[in-house]
């Protein structure tokens, strides 16, 4: 079951991945808001930890996620449009996204709390 719900987030995250590439308006963008949510929602609520703070589980995965989203957004500011700087931040952080959920570090969560220590609680 864990190794499914793996499989899941890897095999939709590259698919959000390369939606978010792809998009070149903000209303393109905007357009995968429920999406990225759902896909947040579900990364966290099944890899997430405990915030101290706010009892809400969150994973790093998800905040890698937002983060790419973001820059992608500020590429399609006109005053971004040929800035070759931002579009490169832009691709960083799409590729920080995609190399973690690859490297499937946030299945152990990098928060230091492994999935096999959560489901035993």
């Amino acid at each position: 079951m864990k190794e499914e719900l793996i499989e899941k987030v890897i095999k939709d995250g590259h698919k959000i991945a390369d939606k978010i590439r792809s998009a070149s308006t903000v209303e393109e963008v905007d357009a995968l808001d429920d999406e990225i949510e759902r896909y947040s929602d579900f990364v966290d609520e099944n890899f997430g930890i405990v915030d101290d703070f706010d009892d809400k589980k969150d994973c790093e995965l998800s905040t890698f996620l937002y983060v790419a989203v973001d820059w992608k957004n500020k590429t399609l500011y006109p005053e971004n449009v040929d800035n070759s700087d931002t579009q490169k931040l832009f691709e960083g952080y799409l590729d920080d996204f995609e190399n973690f959920l690859d490297s499937r570090e946030w299945v152990d969560s990098s928060y230091g709390v492994s999935l096999d220590s959560k489901n035993a609680e």
